[in-house]
């Protein structure tokens, strides 16, 4: 226990010595990218019908076979946990390659994909904003923090590791690593499990009220 204790606190004095400011801008502006996504993409909808398909299409690919509606809780919380993870996972080790700040993209793409989830659902069932809010929240305030973090740590590792390369750092490579492995395993994995448990059990429910 003590040794968790101390790797929290070690966590915590890295987040705001390293991570705050870029995870709150993140996090704020993966909210406007999905509330503009949704409206670019309502009116791609509006304008081109046809994209419906497309758009379903890219959405069940995101998912990764999980399927809320008839997977057992239990299977759809492990599926749930295990994409977000691995997505997250990603999203940090991109960053292993300097200069070119990969994981920026995966947080486009996250967000986006929010944004077309919301834009199809308001397109084909018509439903209304009580809809996006319960079927988004209850979950949502753990899986997007986690999801930003991790995309924020990919672009902090890629950040540390340009400085390394160009000689503008004494940090090793190694220390920036382990920071980044600490935050994946002790934030951003616990918010996953909770993010799941409610989308699985939680979310669904409350959603199919809608329907």
């Amino acid at each position: 226990m003590k040794y968790i204790i101390e790797e929290y606190k070690k966590e915590w004095l890295f987040f705001k010595k390293e991570m705050k400011v870029i995870f709150l801008i993140m996090l704020v502006g993966l909210i406007l990218l999905m509330v503009g996504s949704h409206f670019l993409l309502s009116a791609l909808i509006k304008s081109q019908p046809g994209l419906i398909n497309s758009i379903a299409a890219t959405i069940q690919e995101a998912l990764s076979g999980v399927d809320l509606a008839n997977d057992s809780p239990f299977t759809s919380v492990i599926k749930l946990f295990f994409n977000n993870a691995r997505v997250c996972l990603i999203s940090i080790s991109l960053g292993i390659v300097p200069f070119l700040f990969l994981p920026i993209f995966t947080y486009f793409i996250n967000g986006a994909i929010v944004g077309a989830v919301t834009a199809f659902s308001s397109a084909v069932a018509n439903f209304g904003l009580s809809f996006f809010m319960a079927s988004l929240l209850p979950h949502g305030i753990f899986e997007f923090p986690a999801i930003v973090y991790a995309c924020a740590l990919g672009i902090y590792l890629c950040k540390e590791n340009t400085k390394i390369v160009l000689k503008k750092s004494d940090k090793r490579f190694i220390n920036v690593a382990i920071d980044t492995l600490r935050s994946y395993v002790i934030v951003i994995l616990p918010l996953l499990v909770f993010a799941a448990i409610i989308e699985g059990t939680i979310t669904i429910n409350i959603a199919m009220k809608f329907i």
